[in-house]
């Protein structure tokens, strides 16, 4: 997980691996040049394993909800530092399900960290089986609220929860559908872009929030044949702005521009195309880059900067019987004309991983 940090670095959540005291994990911030400016481990039970959750950054600073132990028993813990490294607080959750199998997480935990210094989480609900729970944490880390919310079309699976400029939230539930708390934890607004046929709820809605309050919701509907994705951009009150139901046409790897337009961004092969949308779904611009040397394995940011957009991602390439992979970053103008592009490979050592 790694985030802007509004200065031109970032910061980035990572695990010490091969360590005697099992996995731990780690806030860093990395500056604006690549030197490192400070680690930091987070509060739990040395000897056994932390297994992450989520993470966010906000003004007041990176948060992070993991899995850790206290005494016998998983608990999921919330923990905010500031800019500078020190922990501003923690605290444990309750009455949320960790989502923890022999495989890892499942995604049914997720946060967003609020502009005071809090954040809110959103999980499936221990304490009411087949609902969604979402708590409000304040800036010291103490619970301001809790809403727990209808039971989904069906399971709870993969959720998404975006903190707003005004204390609330939005969050994603399976197949095709968004809600809208406000800073009470009320639900304002609820909304399917799913058409006639229905959602089809068996996979993940994502979504992405701009600074004005806009959504854009990626979701699944019922095809013909195949479940069918579908794209929606709704107003900070809930009307809709545009809706499209493409196949491979617009990814919800996306971010809101300067301009307020939607960035939509994807990868086939070693070709990364990005599609820029005004508010009323008008096209503005379409460009493609293929990155040298690399198939793209993965593009997990659209970032938005003053000049365009870099586009951050991992590639990987064949060497002999093996492959290497290698972390890459691309960089567009607000035309879609390419600044510049590094693919590096990645340092060796024994001991770091990505979390």
């Amino acid at each position: 997980h790694a985030a802007p940090d509004g200065d031109g670095g970032l910061f980035a959540l990572s695990a010490t691996t091969g360590s005697p005291h099992g996995l731990d994990l780690r806030v860093v911030r990395i500056e604006g040049d690549g030197r490192r400016a400070w680690v930091r481990s987070l509060p739990g039970d040395a000897g056994r394993d932390e297994v992450p959750l989520a993470f966010d950054v906000a003004g007041a600073g990176p948060c992070v909800v993991y899995a850790t132990f206290a005494g016998p028993d998983r608990v999921a813990r919330a923990v905010c530092t500031d800019p500078a490294g020190a922990i501003r607080w923690q605290a444990d959750v309750p009455g949320v399900n960790l989502g923890l199998d022999s495989f890892g997480p499942r995604g049914t935990l997720a946060m967003g960290a609020t502009p005071d210094g809090g954040v809110v989480v959103a999980a499936a609900s221990t304490e009411n089986p087949g609902h969604l729970v979402v708590i409000r944490l304040g800036p010291t880390g103490g619970e301001m609220w809790r809403t727990t919310l209808e039971p989904p079309d069906g399971p709870v699976g993969t959720v998404e929860a975006h903190a707003t400029a005004d204390g609330g939230v939005v969050v994603a539930l399976p197949g095709a559908r968004v809600l809208r708390l406000d800073a009470t934890g009320a639900v304002a607004w609820s909304r399917s872009p799913a058409g006639p046929a229905g959602a089809f709820p068996y996979l993940p809605t994502t979504l992405v929030v701009g600074p004005a309050g806009d959504v854009l919701v990626r979701g699944w509907e019922q095809g013909s044949k195949l479940p069918t994705p579908v794209v929606a951009r709704y107003s900070p009150t809930g009307d809709l702005q545009w809706r499209t139901s493409p196949y491979d046409d617009l990814s919800i790897v996306a971010a809101f521009g300067e301009a307020g337009e939607s960035l939509h961004a994807d990868g086939y092969g070693r070709r990364l195309v990005v599609t820029a949308l005004d508010s009323a779904g008008v096209r503005l611009w379409t460009a493609s880059h293929d990155l040298a040397g690399y198939r793209i394995a993965d593009l997990a940011a659209v970032l938005p900067d003053a000049a365009g957009v870099i586009l951050v991602g991992t590639g990987v390439r064949t060497v002999g019987e093996g492959e290497t992979r290698a972390p890459f970053a691309v960089a567009l103008d607000a035309t879609g004309a390419l600044r510049w592009e590094n693919v590096r490979e990645p340092a060796a050592g024994p001991g770091f991983a990505m979390a």
